[in-house]
């Protein structure tokens, strides 16, 4: 609460409240013109991690097939 006084000395409180729908237009333009530079910088990594994916693929289309596993014996459990 803000305290006011007044010339006649006698103190008033003065209120001071913002709604839900207040609050959501103040949001809205402090995302618009205050996160600019955060998303610009989302968006060159973003953009990174697709080419090195990209990259992954091609690397892994280049790569001969790997030979197929030669099957294991079952472990035997002993002094059972």
């Amino acid at each position: 609460m803000l305290r006011l006084d007044l010339p006649m000395g006698e103190p008033h409180e003065v209120k001071a409240t913002l709604g839900c729908g207040t609050l959501i237009v103040i949001a809205i333009i402090v995302a618009v013109f205050g996160g600019n530079r955060d998303h610009d910088d989302l968006e060159r990594k973003l953009d990174q991690l697709r080419r090195e994916v990209e990259a992954l693929r091609l690397e892994l289309k280049a790569r001969p097939p790997a030979p197929a596993a030669a099957p294991q014996a079952p472990l035997e459990r002993g002094g059972e």
